[in-house]
């Protein structure tokens, strides 16, 4: 089948769901083997994808959902059964008149070069890696990580699905490294940097030069963060840039990881990457702000100095070890 076949609309709508919808976020391990699997059944599959991500950052595109929702809440009259049914239909119909205007231009573009080359890194619960890619940059996995990095001629672009990555980028200002995230785009020329991609937020730390951010919830709006600075991006909003000490810091590659004010949530997250059991929090205790260091080996340790601190129920179940506010 041609790269550029025509879809059926039970195909776009797939791909539209998984990548725009939401529904990548929410699966499985194995839902994403198999919409992977699918997806690589057909060149027509995988070219509609690769078009569908160059969306995700797209002004336009978010301006368009914007004014779609600002349109809806202008008409309170309509029936709430419609509005809920119509929002499927309004985005995917967003998307597919954003991406067949990019997609004009895509396809004159893949008549006179070829396309970038993806390839795709993932480790597996406590597995950490370590790769050299093709420019010589360097790229260090923690565990449970997913990404995706695309080569080009003019840009070199990383997709980070889950999971915690540093990447050590080679200077090219001819294809600026860029990684993106659920919530922001992160371009930098040549510099350290990790990003760790957790459930509600995205955080950025800066070890070396600067990092420019572009929230995914305003695209045009740009924040530059040096070393020894770091920035969580969530949902809705790009908190105050922190600065730390760079030469107190420590992270998954020295075998701890450093809160700072983090949500006992968040930090349960980067620990249940290398923790046997999974570590539950419950209720208010989900919110409690944590600072501190914790060894990623000394899980049992953890809990115990978690629940210490702050005066934390600890429950042993079968599946789980649940923290519950006191």
């Amino acid at each position: 089948m041609h790269r550029n076949q025509k879809l059926s609309r039970h195909e776009e709508e797939r791909i539209y769901r998984w990548l725009v919808h939401g529904d990548a976020e929410a699966a499985s391990a194995s839902d994403r083997d198999h919409f992977n699997t699918w997806l690589e059944q057909t060149p027509a599959r995988k070219a509609k994808a690769r078009s569908v991500n160059n969306l995700w950052n797209h002004p336009e595109f978010h301006q368009a959902v914007t004014l779609m929702a600002s349109s809806e809440a202008a008409n309170p009259s309509r029936p709430k059964a419609w509005q809920r049914g119509s929002r499927l239909r309004g985005a995917l119909s967003v998307a597919a008149c954003v991406l067949a205007v990019v997609a004009s231009t895509q396809l004159l573009l893949d008549n006179t070069q070829p396309a970038p080359a993806s390839q795709v890194y993932r480790t597996a619960h406590g597995q950490t890696a370590h790769h050299t890619l093709s420019d010589g940059s360097q790229l260090d996995l923690s565990a449970s990580a997913r990404l995706a990095v695309e080569y080009g001629e003019h840009a070199r672009q990383v997709r980070l699905y889950d999971g915690e990555a540093r990447f050590s980028v080679a200077k090219d200002r001819q294809r600026p490294f860029t990684v993106e995230s659920r919530h922001a785009t992160m371009r930098a020329l040549g510099t350290v940097f990790e990003v760790d991609q957790r459930s509600g937020m995205t955080e950025l730390v800066v070890l070396e030069g600067t990092v420019a951010v572009h929230p995914l919830e305003s695209p045009q709006r740009r924040v530059e963060v040096t070393a020894g600075h770091r920035v969580r991006i969530g949902d809705q909003r790009l908190a105050k840039v922190e600065s730390f000490d760079l030469k107190e810091y420590r992270s998954w590659l020295d075998g701890q990881v450093q809160a700072d004010k983090l949500p006992l949530a968040e930090l349960l997250t980067e620990l249940n990457r290398y923790a046997e059991k999974p570590i539950v929090a419950r209720g208010g205790a989900a919110r409690l702000p944590v600072s501190g260091s914790f060894a990623l080996d000394k899980m049992e340790s953890n809990i115990e100095i978690l629940a210490r601190l702050h005066r934390l129920q600890v429950e042993h179940t079968a599946d789980a070890v649940v923290l519950r506010e006191q």
